[in-house]
């Protein structure tokens, strides 16, 4: 695994963003092919022929899907998808 420091979870209504002092990388939602919850956070999974999954943690996976699961409700209920 390839740690790329601590850092800020940004969850939006279309990406996953993590920002750190020396990196940062966006996950749009259409390229996410999979999430594997974990106690302590969450390893996300996209699509493409080289993707590497990314693992992040240090928080409850509980909060990371109830985000998820509103942005979806919203993004379909107002066609932002």
């Amino acid at each position: 695994m390839d740690n790329k420091g601590t850092g800020t979870l940004y969850i939006t209504n279309k990406h996953i963003i993590f920002q750190s002092p020396t990196s940062a990388q966006k996950v749009p939602y259409s390229k996410m092919i999979g999430v594997t919850p974990y106690s302590d956070g969450i390893e996300i999974h996209r699509d493409g022929a080289n993707a590497k999954r990314l693992t992040f943690q240090g928080f409850d996976s509980w909060f990371f899907n109830e985000c998820h699961f509103t942005n979806s409700k919203y993004i379909k209920k107002y066609g932002l998808g």
